[in-house]
């Protein structure tokens, strides 16, 4: 019997010693490829155009053809190449026979994964129905009629007729209008953002036409600080501070050189009442406006439209440093400028469709990923420029070819007189850097030295590192050297920069514009499965949200000239965002009215502001809403009109308290329908301002950079005097102060 049984297992033994399990993709094949290949054809690059993340498009190939033959590695590209050595290149590290071994096999079984091999094929979302598309505000607006009132005598304004309609509906009415002192300071609070001098209300409370209001309205418009007060309010929804990257430490406020120009822009923008829809398609698409990249000379045309853009570059982007440069940061930098865009201009939460389709508004993923596909021309996530490479300079490439071209010739005769001071110089400097050294552990100093002495775009990663993390501690100032130096070098050495003084004077200059604009041709934009970057599914081609889209009409993007390098995308974008016969160019023009309204009357028409979809708040007046929408559009998308249109109605002159408010609160206790003006806070900043106007010391002038802070033991943040370059600055308004995202 246990003969019988020997003889069965012998003869089962063949089956015993079959193939092993073939390696599967996500097990076997995954590890090898992320260490060894992604970087390059996947995650940070596509070299040759493979791209290497997942089986579908390791299947597409490449530049020359698919990287895998199912069931054939002798005709497989990726086999060949990391056989025979050629891959990965240079000194990268090679794998292992064993690992070329487990390549092999996978091809050969037929490159198995876990998911299915879909075909590569453009991302297909689902049907926006008609019944989405009715929805309140992805409805196109359309001009309702101005109802008839009983109290007809306190209507001044066709805005008084929706309000009063309404209050009418509950038996109430308008409160009385509020006293001639309270009117003056409320206006110039709203429109300047400090308070009226006593001179100023004199003169309105001595003026008593029936025009004064009016006439008082008119005055504070015209003021330059009016961009200021307003410019604020677009920065703030905009995102835009005065600090560089990440900002996450108190110490570290550095900056991008030009970036307060985005600010001066929009301030400027605000006080010449520039159209609103020339405005929005400036800040994204300014460099596809102008042709910029062969102009002769730049005009102020020209600059202005640069700098415009730098509202797509108010996102976080730290990418300047080495560690933070990858793949999945990059793209927060996309995610976070898609999140500002929306939600500022649409009103809408469309980056809750960035790992799936909206749970509550019919946007589904793939137009979220659409609406990244018009802006990925400029974020290559494959091709990506750090923020200190994609500042340009502020004149055109002939400009500044002439003016490195003199500078150059100038330098040539300085040359001597700096070797002159280096000789003076290096021995303190030498010994400065030897005491500070000497602080760090002794393992560390040499490797710190010579990462210092070597030029930072030839410095390894390591050194790269070392750099930023004990430079700071090493660092030695020029004021430091020449506190150093003895009596007799630093006469010599004031000697000779006494004679460099009349050369450094002809030294020209030119700043740099934090712009944005296409880096490349447009990259393939994927589908991010649950929004990671590592598994990319579909390609998407840009588009629109598909909810605000009229399904008849197809996508166009127009051709720009050659000679421009711009994909026309954001452009395009633009122009639908602000077509006013356009479901998408009314919900604008919605969410932007609203804005206006939220900062005069305290709360908007919608109450969320950043959120005009299903789980947002209802409009308490949507008729009104819809008539200023299409008052602003008819207008030419003026904005000082609409506020001055708001300001002069019956319900903005609204006294904030009246004798029968118990009698009203019981009816409307949030005062939703506006039969009083509401009480509200006076923020931070117009507090700060009011100070300095009262007290004679403000300093009025307009832009320029900010004013440097400086942050003491005790956590207050004052400003640096060390670093003013005039007194007067400290008295800056608020808005000039160093602006950051963590204090």
């Amino acid at each position: 019997m246990l003969v019988l049984v020997w003889i069965f297992f012998i003869a089962l033994s063949p089956l015993w010693a079959a193939e092993p399990t073939p390696p599967q993709f996500e097990r076997d094949v995954v590890p090898l490829l992320t260490q060894h290949c992604l970087k390059c054809h996947g995650l940070e690059g596509r070299m040759a155009g493979l791209d290497l993340r997942t089986p579908n498009l390791i299947l597409r190939g490449g530049d020359n053809g698919p990287a895998v033959v199912k069931g054939s590695a002798e005709e497989s590209l990726l086999f060949k190449r990391i056989a025979n050595g050629s891959m990965p290149p240079g000194s990268e590290k090679k794998l292992t026979a064993e690992q070329v071994e487990t390549i092999r096999r996978w091809i050969v079984a037929g490159a198995p994964a876990a998911g299915s091999y879909g075909p590569v094929t453009q991302a297909e979302a689902p049907a926006v129905t008609v019944k989405d598309r009715q929805f309140w505000s992805f409805r196109k607006p359309v001009r309702p009629k101005v109802p008839q009132v009983g109290q007809s005598n306190g209507v001044r304004t066709p805005i008084d007729s929706f309000v009063l309609a309404k209050l009418e509906e509950k038996k109430l009415g308008f409160s009385p209008e509020a006293d001639r002192v309270a009117l003056a300071r409320r206006a110039y609070f709203d429109l300047l953002g400090m308070p009226p001098s006593p001179q100023e209300m004199a003169e309105f409370e001595a003026d008593l036409s029936p025009q004064a209001w009016e006439r008082l309205i008119d005055r504070l418009l015209a003021s330059a600080h009016f961009g200021e007060r307003w410019g604020r309010h677009w920065l703030d929804a905009a995102g835009y501070v005065d600090a560089q990257g990440l900002d996450h430490l108190i110490t570290d406020d550095k900056t991008a050189e030009g970036k307060y120009l985005y600010r001066d822009y929009v301030l400027r923008s605000f006080n010449e009442d520039k159209p609103y829809d020339r405005f929005l398609a400036e800040q994204l698409a300014g460099d596809e406006l102008v042709n910029w990249r062969s102009a002769q000379r730049f005009t102020e045309e020209i600059k202005s439209a640069l700098i415009a853009t730098g509202f797509l570059r108010t996102a976080a982007d730290d990418t300047d440093i080495p560690e933070v440069n990858t793949a999945d940061i990059r793209y927060t930098v996309l995610h976070q400028t898609l999140q500002v865009l929306t939600s500022n201009l649409l009103g809408l939460t469309v980056g809750c469709a960035k790992c799936h389709t909206h749970k509550y508004d019919p946007i589904p993923q793939q137009d979220y990923y659409r609406l990244m596909a018009i802006f990925t021309p400029g974020y290559n996530i494959q091709s990506w420029l750090q923020p200190k490479e994609r500042a340009l300079p502020d004149v055109s490439a002939s400009e500044k070819e002439e003016i490195d071209r003199h500078n150059t010739e100038v330098e040539k005769r300085l040359e001597p007189f700096k070797k002159q001071l280096e000789v003076l110089l290096r021995p303190s400097q030498e010994r400065l850097l030897d005491e500070k050294l000497s602080k760090l552990p002794e393992a560390l100093r040499a490797d710190i030295k010579s990462a210092l002495e070597t030029p930072e775009k030839k410095r390894t990663p390591v050194e790269k590192y070392l750099v930023a993390k004990l430079g700071p501690l090493v660092e030695v100032k020029p004021e430091e050297v020449r506190t150093a130096l003895n009596d007799e070098d630093q006469g010599k050495v004031k000697e000779v920069e006494e004679k460099m003084v009349p050369l450094k004077a002809e030294l020209r200059s030119y700043g740099r514009i934090q712009a944005f604009y296409d880096v490349g041709p447009p990259p393939p934009t994927y589908l991010l499965r649950r929004g990671n970057f590592e598994t990319p599914g579909p390609e998407v081609e840009p588009g629109f949200l598909a909810v605000l889209n009229d399904p008849e009409a197809p996508v166009h993007f127009p051709e720009l000239s050659p000679e421009m390098k711009a994909s026309g995308r954001r452009l395009a974008f633009a122009r639908w965002l602000t077509n006013p016969d356009g479901a998408a160019g009314g919900l604008v023009a919605r969410v932007m009215v609203n804005r206006v309204w939220q900062h005069l009357f305290g709360e908007g028409i919608v109450a969320t502001l950043d959120n005009f979809g299903n789980s947002g708040a209802r409009p308490t007046h949507a008729e009104l809403l819809d008539w200023l929408a299409t008052e602003f559009m008819s207008s030419g998308w003026r904005i000082k009109p609409l506020i001055k249109l708001m300001m002069t109605s019956s319900v903005y002159r609204q006294a904030s308290f009246r004798e029968d408010s118990a009698k009203a609160a019981k009816v409307d206790p949030g005062n939703q329908l506006l039969w009083r003006m509401r009480i509200r806070r006076l923020e931070s900043e117009a507090i700060r301002d009011s100070i300095l106007a009262s007290s004679g010391k403000l300093n009025g002038s307009i832009g320029g950079p900010s004013v440097r802070l400086e942050y003491q033991p005790d956590g207050m943040v004052v400003v640096s005097e060390k670093q003013l370059t005039d007194p007067s600055s400290q008295w800056r308004r608020s808005l000039y102060m160093f602006t950051r995202r963590n204090y």
